[in-house]
């Protein structure tokens, strides 16, 4: 009886430390995310760096190095170094080249050994594209996994356009490359011209689905279009190699095709920085919301676990108080039946013995009998 009370006291401490744990989880989730969001941000800014590493070895190799660009290429070849210097290196599982992604050493010495024959013109440009682009590959799968598993369902779009953007990049970097062929070269192979259609195709697609998920990107992609002359000078270049107009050599066209593609990609880059932010800025508040609710399921655990000792002592008191009350009246009442039995006994002595007799075996008397006595 006295441990009754105590079942809804220990069903709320269970229901406080349940709530409690699902807390811990909800905060070690979002932490995960802004790891991951982290950890993207990193790759991201290597990625960055081997797409504009790839497009100006395209350019070098397609104008025969008679057109240079501001950095050379042993600069531009240092900057993606120190990227790659401050990306943690991840645990890429997926690759048909393991061993070349086991760790970041032997990754820099693999692509340090591409770049060495590169520049002794020892690999053709078909298989200088293919390096980039699987490596790249490699990187935004990685990135496009992680994203998979992130619990967080509020960034979880935002992610996505995320790495839409960056694919988007991507291919329109690989087209960018049979662009330059064209300009640089006055021709385009029938195989390079369908690749050129598929990448613009892919990154026009993956653009759209960005906008798709994240609405304001929709703006942002407005001010792109309306803001510079790169977009409309890409526009232009763009149907000049659709239409495959035969026209001269230029490493000057080729220059300039180059340059408004360079400046339409950075803003898309701006664009990623800003989505990036507003991630970061995401999670950062969901990290606040998850502090607070763990720290008020915490503040109800510790009131529950204060407040239960008083409760119990105060049912334990109250609980002892009724059974003495109740053990007070059992034993009043057993008095008040000793006394009547007493009182029986003594009526019985003072009655004569008809009535007596009556009296004992419990009948009741008449009053007309007790009016005769």
């Amino acid at each position: 009886m006295i441990l009754l009370p105590f079942l809804p006291i220990a069903a709320l401490i269970i229901q406080n430390a349940t709530t409690l744990n699902d807390l811990l989880i909800y905060q070690q989730d979002v932490e995960e995310s802004r790891n991951k969001v982290n950890g993207a941000t990193h790759l991201e800014k290597f990625i960055s760096n081997m797409q504009r590493e790839r497009s100006e070895v395209a350019f070098y190799i397609f104008t025969y190095g008679k057109q240079s660009l501001g950095l050379n290429l042993s600069e531009r070849f240092k900057i993606t170094d120190g990227a790659l210097e401050r990306t943690p290196w991840p645990d890429i599982k997926e690759s048909k080249e393991k061993e070349m992604f086991k760790s970041k050493l032997r990754f820099q010495i693999r692509h340090g050994d591409f770049r060495q024959r590169i520049s002794q013109d020892e690999e053709d440009i078909n298989s200088i594209l293919n390096w980039y682009n699987s490596v790249n590959s490699v990187f935004l799968n990685h990135l496009s996994t992680g994203i998979k598993t992130t619990n967080s369902s509020t960034v979880w779009k935002y992610l996505i356009a995320y790495v839409n953007l960056l694919r988007c990049i991507e291919n329109l970097g690989i087209a960018v490359a049979y662009g330059i062929r064209y300009y640089g070269q006055g021709k385009i192979t029938y195989d390079n011209y369908i690749q050129y259609i598929r990448h613009i195709t892919l990154g026009d697609e993956y653009l759209e689905q960005s906008q798709n998920y994240v609405p304001f990107m929709k703006d942002l992609y407005q001010k792109i279009k309306s803001k510079g002359v790169h977009y409309s000078a890409l526009q232009k270049s763009r149907k000049a190699v659709l239409a495959q107009i035969p026209r001269q050599a230029s490493t000057g066209e080729a220059l300039k095709f180059y340059q408004a593609t360079f400046g339409y990609t950075e803003a898309l880059r701006d664009a990623i920085r800003d989505l990036r932010l507003r991630i970061e800025a995401i999670v950062v508040e969901e990290l606040k919301a998850a502090n607070r609710q763990q720290a008020f399921g915490i503040m109800i655990l510790i009131s529950v676990l204060i407040i239960s000792p008083i409760i119990i002592f105060l049912v334990r008191n109250a609980t002892v108080t009724i059974k003495r009350f109740s053990t007070t009246i059992s034993y009043k009442a057993d008095e008040i039946k000793f006394e009547r039995k007493k009182v029986n006994r003594i009526l019985i002595q003072l009655l004569p013995k008809k009535y007596g007799f009556l009296k004992t075996r419990n009948k009741v008397l008449l009053s007309d009998q007790y009016e005769s006595l």
